[in-house]
């Protein structure tokens, strides 16, 4: 085999490993790199429950609480609806973090609530939320008694949490289900460097050497 040929076969596998370098970072973005984004999910036990009562017109509940880890990114909160429709009043949801700066708010019809089910609540981000305090104030607007949605609570007040209706602290806790996600950029990045590593040294051993 000639100098020439040898040389096209040595430019062409380097390509290769080029490619495949590319190749392994795009596998690591896609589909290495989002395993390692952990989501851990604590939520309030909801078999002990009971209602807080309709939440009518003027109406404030504040639920706070201090978050386990950090990342928390998400909030389910169990509503009912005393099994019929109800087509009457407004239902705004704010959360706020522990300097009580507002992080998302949303408002829904109090007719688009299902009986018994957790309606899920995004939030940005919080990376440090860890021992952090965080409320979930939920009011209502329009809404008259009989033609109102309720908050499902469990009878157990639980430590680093308080309710709070119309400014009166309650001895229980609404059922919440708090998700945070995290991620483990160390040991993505090692298994990055090992796919890349492992594919340089299969290419580079396909490179036939100049030596005659």
């Amino acid at each position: 085999m000639d100098n020439k040929y040898k040389r096209a076969i040595s430019n062409n596998l380097r390509s290769i490993a080029f490619s495949g370098v590319f190749i392994s970072f795009v596998v690591f973005i896609i589909f290495i790199l989002p395993i390692y984004e952990a989501e851990s999910i604590v939520r309030v036990d909801h078999f002990n429950k009971i209602p807080i009562g309709e939440i009518t017109d003027g109406i404030v509940v504040e639920q706070s609480f201090i978050c386990h880890e950090n990342g928390l990114d998400e909030i389910d909160i169990l509503f009912a609806t005393y099994a019929r429709k109800n087509s009457s009043g407004i239902i705004k949801v704010s959360i706020l973090d522990d300097k009580y700066n507002l992080l998302s708010e949303y408002e829904i019809p109090t007719e688009s609530f299902l009986d018994n089910a957790f309606v899920n609540f995004e939030i940005p981000r919080q990376n440090e939320s860890k021992d952090k305090k965080y409320m979930i104030r939920i009011e209502n607007r329009g809404s008259t008694p009989g033609n109102a949605i309720t908050l499902w609570a469990n009878s157990y007040d639980y430590e680093n949490m308080e309710l709070e209706i119309n400014g009166e602290s309650k001895e229980i806790d609404l059922v919440i289900t708090m998700r945070y996600l995290t991620q483990k950029p160390k040991i993505a990045l090692a298994y990055f460097f090992l796919i890349v590593g492992v594919t340089i040294l299969t290419l580079m051993t396909l490179i036939p050497s100049n030596k005659h």
